[in-house]
């Protein structure tokens, strides 16, 4: 019995479809696994986040602790700051800041390839909104669990808060830091001053 190339060429082409459908339905079982992982990946990272800022938040609420960096006596007014100095903050923090929300996942998407490009953690991909709540509410600790809770923290921030009083409260913190730098540079000095005496 002879088979004609056209009845070959047919079955080859049916085999084919059988094993392109096989590979198919195994590609798609695959991308439909790794699809359930990754979202059960995202929920127990959501839950860890959500816990971290609830039991920050269970210390003092978060109302609260806005309350006592407002009143403390060295508290600036935000219209007695400089334009220049707060365009200057915004622009070396976080330049997008009046453009996105709470979180910057273009920021943190850089961050996470430049910190696995030179594999060590150079930078963190915080909003100046996160940078506020991890001051105001956490510890400087840096871990995950922190960094997931301060995402939660950013968001309540941005929902009770405006982005200008957002942004007074990161310039107070950095008007803190450069004056005790500015002490201990001077302490240095004076201790050295004094060793040459």
């Amino acid at each position: 019995m002879r088979i004609s190339r056209c009845a070959l060429a047919t079955l080859f082409f049916i085999i084919c479809q059988i094993k392109g459908r096989y590979k198919y339905e195994i590609f798609k079982k695959l991308i439909l696994t790794l699809l359930i992982l990754i979202i059960v990946l995202i929920s127990i990272l959501f839950i860890i986040g959500y816990s971290t800022y609830a039991s920050a938040l269970k210390q003092k609420p978060l109302v609260d602790r806005v309350t006592e960096v407002t009143s403390k006596e060295n508290f600036v007014k935000f219209s007695k700051m400089s334009d220049i100095y707060r365009n200057a903050v915004v622009a070396v923090e976080d330049h997008r800041f009046y453009d996105h929300g709470p979180v910057d996942f273009i920021a943190i998407c850089r961050a996470f390839y430049i910190n696995l490009k030179t594999k060590e953690l150079q930078e963190g991909g915080s909003t100046i909104t996160q940078q506020v709540a991890k001051n105001i509410v956490f510890s400087q600790e840096q871990s995950w669990t922190r960094k997931l809770g301060e995402i939660f923290a950013a968001y309540d921030l941005e929902k009770n808060y405006t982005k200008n009083q957002i942004l007074k409260y990161m310039l107070i913190q950095h008007i803190l830091e450069m004056a005790f730098m500015e002490f201990m540079m001077l302490a240095m000095d004076i201790m050295i001053k004094t060793q040459r005496i």
